[in-house]
C-alpha cells in the first residue's frame, strides 16, 4: 500500500501488504509545520470571533421587497 501526503501528493511511504498498490493518506512533516503555523496565526487574529465553527463567516442574507 502506497502512502502519500493528502496535502502536496508526495510519496511518503509503503506499508504492508506490499503487494497491494492501492493509496492511502497521511500528512508530511512540511505539510503538517505549514499547516500548524496558520492554525497559529489563525488563533492570533482578532476578527477569528467573526467566523463560526464551521469555519466560514457568517451568512449575509438580503430579501428583496415586493
Amino acid at each position: 500500500m502506497l502512502v502519500i501526503c493528502s496535502w502536496c501528493e508526495k510519496f511518503i511511504k509503503e506499508k504492508e501488504p506490499l503487494l497491494d498498490k492501492s493509496i492511502s493518506h497521511t500528512i508530511c512533516e512540511e505539510c503538517y509545520e505549514k499547516a500548524t503555523v496558520e492554525i497559529r496565526r489563525f488563533e492570533e487574529r482578532e476578527d477569528r470571533k467573526k467566523v463560526n465553527r464551521g469555519g466560514f463567516s457568517e451568512p449575509i442574507i438580503t430579501a428583496k421587497r415586493e
